[in-house]
C-alpha cells in the first residue's frame, strides 16, 4: 500500500542553491534529486537556482517480494507523472542494497538521465546536505 504524503506548502521546502554549486543546474534545463531508501522516497526540482521538493511518497507495509516490485513500479508512476525524462539530470542518492532494483525498474529514457548515483540513506537528509555531496 502506497501512502502519498502531501506537498503542503512548496514555499517552505525550497531551498536556494549556493552560487559555488549552480553547475547543479543544467544549462538545458531543470535536474531532479531522486532520493530513495527501501521503502520510500522523495523527488526535488533543481531549477533556477532553487532547491524544491515536489513529490514524495512511502510504502507503509513491505513484507513480500511483490510489494518491493509495487515500491519499484510506484517510483516510476511518480517519476512518469512529474514528466521526469524531460529533465536533463537526474542524481539518484539511494541505500546500496536497493541501487540495482531501482537502476533495473527505470525505464531507459529515465536512466540515460541520471548523471550520479550516490550510494547510501540519505532518505532523512535536508536538502542542503545533499547539495554539498556534490562538493
Amino acid at each position: 500500500m502506497v501512502e502519498e504524503i502531501p506537498i503542503i506548502s512548496l514555499t517552505l521546502n525550497d531551498m536556494r542553491i549556493p552560487k559555488n554549486l549552480r553547475r547543479l543546474k543544467n544549462k538545458k534545463g531543470d535536474a531532479l534529486f531522486l532520493v530513495t531508501g527501501k521503502q520510500n522516497a522523495v523527488i526535488y526540482r533543481a531549477t533556477r537556482g532553487v532547491l524544491e521538493k515536489i513529490d514524495e511518497f512511502r510504502m507503509t507495509s513491505f513484507q513480500s517480494y511483490e510489494e518491493v516490485r509495487g515500491f519499484m513500479s510506484e517510483l516510476v508512476v511518480h517519476l512518469m507523472n512529474i514528466k521526469a525524462e524531460t529533465v536533463p539530470s537526474i542524481y539518484l542518492f539511494t541505500p546500496s542494497n536497493v541501487k540495482k532494483q531501482i537502476m533495473k525498474a527505470l525505464p531507459t529514457d529515465l536512466r540515460k538521465h541520471i548523471k550520479a548515483v550516490i550510494t547510501g540513506n540519505f532518505f532523512n537528509v535536508a536538502p542542503s546536505d545533499l547539495i554539498m555531496k556534490f562538493t
